[in-house]
């Protein structure tokens, strides 16, 4: 086989007159065809001394064309102008120092695109978070990047032989660099994948190319050393990129900036190569020679070969790009080297999915630390490159001198992979055998230092021998093999994430080791004529090996939707959790045998299809199953119960998605409870809900708004997608309705009816004879009465709300122990524990503690009283329950489209309800439900059902959401239960003069910002504007302190305390500027209890509120909302009451007349200022943020406007020729506006006129 030296001097010195070629050129081509001969390498031979015309190798064939015809042969012309080894136009003639520059160069391009190959790994969360999508294509990230090495090689390879190295660098850096920055400002799945793909394909340039640069500008003797430095970067950068992206991501800063790093970083290389990088492909160097030659003597004769070529355009670029893969196919050594080199990159990038499993998972390091972990894989590297440096180069320049004449076979260089082969297998085994959590991390942490050694050794091996074998097409033949190794690099990343997840990491790492053993060089192997030939028996070692761990697998055979009853009781009795390959604990044991006994395990075969978790297997797919809640406790408490019935960490494999809460762990949670809400929001960014394969919804008797929307939604995608599992579950839901509305089949069949028995006890029900006249006394004394008079058990009291609940729990505890001190011998002690939404979670679990202990031991026992809203209702299953007091109300929340009224009042509770309510008495034994209401009532007063909730809300939030799934026409929309057209005429109307959607009902730019905001769309408007006021940073605290429960703690006898505390606070201009400074004060003390205590604030609501603000914040800095601010303290307070009017325009309230009433403009309510209310007069103009209707009508959360704001940010809305004649409020702005006339300053009108800031100040937030 020639060599470099060989083939680069394969013409004279310097051009010789016309008939006169040197010897030296005459001497070199016969010994580079008779070296040719020896080496059986290549086919041509020398016949009656006379060369052959038709070459038989590849590579013989592009030295023809690329240095023209030998002397003797036909073509052969004395004008041809050749480089000789001597002349200084040889790239081989240049510096070392600059000859290493240059080999530093290419090693840094290379670098550059292999780093930001795995730079998202340590981004991967960051990411999931953004774009809303699942593990498995945050892998895509990374694996389309690398399959972008597929397709780049195919032409940046065979190009650069064509028009040169630097023009090929020039032209791939260039656009690499501008599809980094698409990646930096992406806002969409596909954009960011399709960056990637298109980024990998020009990084690809290096792979191939940098490699022939080094052939270009070094000879076979000195190549070595080079190769040795060059060889880190291929995987050096893969290793580098986790921890520099891991450092970033612990930091916090956004994911966008890792791209502008790498934006950066290219952008550099590219400045380099422009101002540093010569050409240095001898043919193209020829040419250039042969053109000046001709310039400066005048004579045309002198011509370069490659400026003879006569193909077309078509057979150039068939040529071009299908020379790789004709070096390949021709070529059986580099297939098998191909092969070998292509599996051990692959398994660089399996790694990063078992290091995350490992040190993560196993050893618990933060992801900066965690990308520290691969820093022995790099730093072994540079210990080959030593240690190659120190013995084996110099054993090959020994070998060139016993070779002289003649070149060095390039099957020495192969010498390195016999030694690195078992190395790299040793390595991955003693990696994967010491990942157990409980070995010290330092052991598989010092496995990477062989294993970056080993894949040194091997990639110097592998190229040195393909550039000395094949030089002339080496940039081709690099080009095949990085084509063929990134399908493996692209590929295994793909699959590593379930062959951990059911191999676990000591065996995952198994199968890959035991491919390459008997894949890799090594002296057992058979070699013939140069080439080493592979044993093929990996496929027959890796199927029994599969075989053999499959019966280690709990899950192993089974075919998700095809599983029996008996399987799934297996793996649930098993000593091993099959999910997380844990052992099972004792507490689920205990669970399970209580299970047992429940009426729906005895119903197995049948509902079968209901244990999803068991008959998908959704993790195994890279799925998740959601399973939907009415109420965030709900969400929350169910998702604590499943995870401790299916043995898991409450965040891992289960966990929950509610509003400004995420408890789930992308890639590893496969079961997610969520608030109907949170599916609904999901569906926006991913109408056919793609990562779900199973969706519950619970407790739909309830018809919460999100879930009859939800329902329409999921029958229209029941049609489109087949694979998708529904599963609608309640206890009392009108069976038959949903069954035909659920008919999606063609033969229009209702849908399957699955019946369980629910009660599993008798529950005896009362009824009082006469109506209660105040039913929270009657409760009360219901309770008492039970405590004194009923067998042990525990009581469960349903009331409206958060005060009637705790003034209760206050009231019972006087009184039993009043009872308590009076009689002890004939009570025990009693607890009261209230259960309503704003409750902590911590405080929400007390419910579920036993009953208190007796006094004495032979005393009576202790009673526990839960008082809950109606979230106790559903879902919630207490133990020890055993008496149930139901008054028969619960609070609803009622909109009242024609005067744009949303009220929270006390109704009678359906029938459904009270059966549910009663329901809860006979969970564990015989109980009794006793009903603050009479008989009569029950049956002709209640209705059959809750009314549905979509009926009875203000729905400007769901027809945004609506519109932003691409649903426009909201009447024939398929609703189980449509609701008023004027509602739904309301909602478009406050949109449209939001301007979230134009005349026409489209959904506006602004609109569409608004639907990612988990918010009312007054309040989302007021935010996505408030940076043209500076107050964003304002804005965003009171919008959080308006999402959580009221802040203000009075207490019934620390009422005058608490009023003087507050008033400590209140800031005179509103309500919304009180609630920023709480917040701004409670930042200042430093999330201080204390402080918060002794000024009469919810640690709990202010905690909350702080947690929505950074979560909100996100959501700006994803669409690029600045956070900006005010010095001036009266200057802001001015700003952010104008940015509240941007938002609250249609919620204004008029002062007419000396008794301080307000009229509601346009709907002209009259209303009166909430005694809550801190303004320190009575001003002329309000906005508010409730209607609320107690004992009379009152607005809450007030503060003063001017009206000419109204005038000048709403003109549309405050149009006065749609306002009545002859009302105090037109009058009023009318003479507003005629003040503004005569000073010449008419208020500017927006683009669209529908609420918006004027145009000059909302170009921006439009």
């Amino acid at each position: 086989m020639t060599s470099l030296q060989n083939t680069t001097t394969a013409s004279s010195s310097s051009l010789k007159p016309p008939g006169a070629l040197g010897s030296e050129t005459e001497k070199h081509r016969e010994s580079a065809a008779t070296t040719a001969a020896e080496t059986g390498s290549r086919s041509s031979t020398v016949v009656d001394g006379e060369m052959p015309e038709r070459p038989e190798n590849v590579e013989e064939e592009f030295e023809r064309e690329a240095l023209g015809p030998r002397p003797g042969e036909k073509g052969w012309d004395k004008y041809e102008v050749t480089i000789g080894p001597d002349d200084p136009e040889n790239p081989q003639t240049w510096s070392r120092p600059y000859k290493w520059y240059l080999t530093m160069l290419g090693g840094l391009l290379v670098l550059n695109a292999t780093f930001a190959s795995s730079a998202p790994e340590g981004i991967e969360m960051d990411l999931m978070e953004y774009f809303t999508f699942s593990e498995e294509v945050a892998v895509l990230t990374i694996s389309l990047f690398v399959a972008g090495y597929c397709v780049g090689p195919l032409v940046w390879g065979p190009l650069s032989e064509q028009i040169g190295r630097r023009n090929v660098f020039i032209i791939s850096f260039l656009f690499y660099t501008g599809f980094q920055v698409g990646c930096a400002l992406s806002r969409n799945t596909a954009s960011i994948l399709v960056f990637r793909f298109l980024g990998g394909t020009f990084a690809a340039a290096p792979l191939s190319n940098s490699g022939a640069v080094i052939s270009d500008i070094w000879d076979a003797g000195t190549r070595g050393e080079a190769l040795a430095f060059f060889t880190l970067a291929p995987f050096a950068g893969p290793t580098i990129g986790p921890v520099v992206s891991g450092f970033m991501a612990n930091a916090g800063v956004s994911w966008r900036w890792l791209f502008w790093v790498l934006t950066l970083f290219a952008g550099a290389c590219l400045i380099l190569i422009i101002f540093t990088l010569p050409e240095t492909f001898l043919p193209i160097l020829v040419v250039r020679k042969a053109k000046r030659l001709r310039k400066e003597t005048g004579d045309d004769r002198y011509w370069a070969p490659f400026e003879r070529n006569t193909d077309t355009l078509g057979q150039h670029l068939k040529r071009v790009l299908g020379r790789p893969f004709v070096v390949l196919a021709l070529e059986p050594m580099l297939i098998a080297i191909t092969l070998y080199m292509s599996f051990v990159y692959g398994c660089i990038y399996l790694l990063f999915e078992a290091y995350p499993i490992v040190f993560q998972e196993g050893h618990n390091l933060n992801i900066g630390i965690f990308g520290l972990t691969f820093l022995p894989i790099f730093l072994g590297g540079v210990a080959g490159v030593v240690t190659y440096l120190l013995f084996f180069n110099p054993r090959y320049i020994r070998a060139q001198k016993h070779y002289a004449p003649d070149p060095v076979p390039p099957e020495h260089r192969l010498e390195l992979a016999m030694v690195a082969a078992p190395m790299f297998a040793i390595s991955f085994f003693w990696f994967g055998w010491t990942s157990y959590p409980s070995i010290s991390l330092w052991a598989p942490l010092i496995a990477g230092f062989p294993l970056g050694w080993s894949i040194v050794y091997i990639f110097l091996a592998l190229f040195n021998y393909i550039i000395d074998a094949y030089l002339f097409v080496a940039a081709s033949a690099l080009a095949s093999t990085t084509v063929v190794r990134s399908v493996f690099g692209a590929g295994f990343p793909l699959f590593a994430g379930q062959m951990f997840d059911t191999l676990n990491p000591r065996w995952g790492v198994d199968p890959p080791r035991v491919h390459r053993r008997p894949f890799g060089p090594h002296p057992g192997m058979a070699t013939g004529g140069g080439v080493l030939i592979p044993n093929n028996i990996f496929g027959q070692m890796f199927t029994a090996l599969t075989r053999a761990l499959g019966d280690k697998d709990p899950f192993y055979g089974w075919l998700p939707r095809h599983i029996t009853a008996e399987q799934v009781q297996q793996a649930m009795a098993g000593d091993v959790n099959p999910f997380t390959k844990q052992p099972h604990s004792a507490q689920y044991k205990k669970i399970l045998e209580t299970r047992k006994k429940l009426p729906v395990f005895a119903q197995m075969s049948e509902f079968l299809k209901m244990f999803v978790c068991y008959s998908d297997l959704p993790h195994t797919k890279g799925k998740l199953i959601a399973c939907t809640q009415p109420r965030r406790v709900a969400a929350m408490s169910v998702a604590k119960r499943v995870a401790d019935e299916m043995d898991m960490p409450l965040g891992k494999q289960v966990g929950y998605s509610i509003r400004f809460e995420d408890m789930t762990e992308p890639g590893t949670t496969f079961l997610k409870y969520m608030t109907d809400g949170m599916l609904l929001r999901e569906a926006m960014n991913d109408p056919d809900l793609t990562r779900y394969s199973t969706i519950i919804l619970d407790e739909a008797h309830e018809r919460t708004l999100a879930t009859d929307i939800l329902m329409g939604l999921l029958k229209a995608l029941a049609r489109r997608r087949a694979d998708l599992k529904i599963i609608v579950m309640s206890a009392t839901l009108d069976a038959l309705k949903f069954q035909k509305y659920f008919s999606v089949s063609k033969g229009g069949e209702p849908a399957p009816l699955f019946k369980v028995p629910g009660r599993t006890h008798p529950v005896e029900v009362f009824y009082t004879q006469d109506p209660e006249p105040d039913y929270v006394e009657a409760a009360i004394r219901t309770v008492l009465m039970i405590h004194r008079a009923e067998e042990p058990g525990d009581i469960l009291l349903f009331l409206t709300g958060e005060e009637e609940i705790e003034d209760a729990c206050k009231k019972i505890k006087l009184e039993a122990d009043d009872l308590l001190n009076q009689d002890p011998d004939s009570v025990g002690p009693l607890v009261c524990i209230p259960l309503y939404s704003s409750l902590p979670p911590q405080q929400q679990q007390r419910i579920f503690d036993p009953a208190p202990t007796p006094r004495t031991p032979d005393g009576p026992p202790g009673r526990k009283i839960v008082i809950s809203t109606n979230i106790a209702e559903t879902s919630l299953t207490i133990d020890g329950i055993v008496y149930v007091v139901d008054p028969g109300f619960s609070k609803q929340r009622v909109y009242n489209p024609r005067i744009r009224v949303d009220s929270l009042l006390v109704s009678p509770i359906s029938k459904a309800s009270a059966q549910q309510r009663a329901g809860r008495a006979g969970r564990t034994r015989p109980g009794k439900c006793f009903r603050l209401y009479t008989e009569r009532d029950f049956m002709k007063e209640l209705e059959e059902q809750t009314h549905p909730e979509i009926l009875r809300s203000n729905l400007a939030n769901t027809v945004l959401e609506l519109v932003k799934l691409g649903i426009k026409d909201l009447v024939k929309f398929d609703y189980v239960d449509a609701p008023a057209p004027e509602t739904l005429m309301r909602a478009l109307e406050l949109l449209n003069y939001l301007a979230a959607l134009d005349d026409d009902g489209n959904l506006t730019p602004l609109g569409a910002i608004m639907a990612d905001f988990p918010l009312d769309p007054q309040m989302a408007k007021m935010l996505i504007v408030s940076p043209e006021f500076n107050c964003s940073n304002e804005i965003l605290t009171i919008v959080a302190m308006l999402s959580v429960p009221n802040v203000w703690l009075r207490p019934p006898n620390q009422r005058k305390e608490a009023d003087a505390a507050k008033a400590m606070l209140t800031v005179p201009d509103g309500d919304h500027l009180t609630l920023m400074n709480v917040y701004n004060n409670y930042q200042q003390n430093s999330h201080d209890r204390g402080w918060a205590w002794n000024n009469y604030l919810s640690q709990r609501a202010l905690q909350q509120a702080d947690n929505v603000r950074s979560q909100l914040q996100r959501n700006m800095e994803r669409f690029e909302i600045d956070l900006v601010t005010t010095a001036d303290p009266k200057r802001l307070h001015v700003n952010v009451r104008q940015a509240l009017v941007c938002g609250f325009f249609m919620q204004v309230g008029h002062k007419e007349g000396e008794k301080g009433q307000y009229f509601t403009v346009k709907d002209n309510q009259v209303v009166n200022l909430h005694p809550s209310c801190g303004l320190d007069n009575q001003p002329e103009w309000v906005i508010f943020n409730e209607f609320v209707l107690t004992t009379k009508p009152y607005i809450r959360t007030v503060t003063d406007v001017r009206p000419e704001w109204l005038l000048e940010y709403a003109p549309n809305y405050f149009d006065l020729s749609s306002f009545p004649d002859g009302t105090e409020t037109k009058r009023a702005l009318q003479r507003i506006a005629n003040k503004r006339s005569r000073k010449n300053a008419p208020p500017e009108s927006s683009s669209n006129g529908k609420g918006d800031r004027p145009s000059k100040r909302a170009k921006k937030a439009y």
